[in-house]
């Protein structure tokens, strides 16, 4: 584990042009349109009730652990858009993913730790998901043969997920790569904003109970900030050319993610 960060700054990412009178213009870049856009919705990621909870004190074992689990079942999908994505990478772009792809090898079996943990200490309905939903060989042997079951918000966003691959896949095959490749990205920043704008609310916070405090230093580290602000900055490049319907399509996805992430967070709080 990397140390956490010691402030409470929020990503960074491009800002939109502003006239001299403070109206804002076009965003200099897809990202700061997408975060303009649906400012309202980014912020209600940053205020989910499971977080306050969570640092309170009062989130109970079971709505954390629903959340260990249902988060687990996605990182595990969330692995295949990375792949396919990585696929479809100009090489400009290549470094930045590497990294991030380094970082969810390590959350896979992270995650599998404190699973194998929750399971010897006898908490139910603890594993892996079934081999028909993926097949990890690293599985530790406490977990092997005993399924989660995605819940619905976790299984709507992991459709949504597949459903983006198909597209961008059929979009590769018919010639445009470079398109394929700007929806997944801007998808996979807009998740790994979310997360770090999340956690990040907590950052350095020392009213979070000692217990937690492991998982909110894992989403608020230096490096993970910098990681969200060049995938930010990825987007900007690969929509630089892009037509206007695209930069629609690009604010009518991330708009969905923000909708899947309050549903997803809403979803371990019943």
């Amino acid at each position: 584990m990397h140390p956490p960060v010691a402030d409470n700054t929020m990503i960074a990412v491009p800002k939109p042009d502003t006239h001299n009178n403070g109206t804002t213009t076009k965003a200099t870049g897809i990202a700061a349109e997408c975060l303009d856009k649906h400012s309202a919705g980014w912020s209600a990621l940053t205020g989910n009730g499971f977080l306050k909870a969570l640092r309170d004190g009062s989130l109970p074992d079971t709505m954390f652990n629903r959340w260990l689990m249902q988060d687990y079942l996605f990182v595990v999908e969330f692995t295949k858009l990375m792949g396919e994505l990585f696929a479809l990478a100009p090489r400009r772009d290549v470094p930045t993913l590497f990294s991030g792809f380094a970082a969810v090898r390590d959350e896979v079996a992270w995650f599998e730790s404190h699973l194998a943990r929750l399971a010897a200490n006898g908490v139910q309905h603890v594993g892996v998901p079934s081999p028909d939903f993926v097949s990890v060989s690293t599985t530790p042997a406490e977990l092997r043969g005993t399924p989660i079951a995605p819940l619905p918000a976790c299984a709507e966003f992991i459709q949504f997920l597949a459903d983006l691959r198909s597209r961008a896949r059929t979009l590769a095959a018919g010639g445009d790569s470079a398109h394929a490749y700007r929806i997944l990205l801007v998808v996979f920043w807009a998740m790994e904003h979310a997360y770090a704008s999340a956690w990040g609310t907590l950052r350095g916070d020392q009213m979070v109970p000692q217990r937690y405090r492991e998982f909110v230093d894992r989403w608020t580290v230096p490096e993970f900030e910098q990681y969200v602000t060049d995938l930010a900055k990825a987007s900007d490049v690969a929509y630089a050319g892009a037509s206007e319907e695209q930069r629609r399509e690009a604010l009518e996805l991330v708009e969905a993610v923000v909708k899947h992430e309050d549903a997803f967070w809403a979803m371990v709080q019943h």
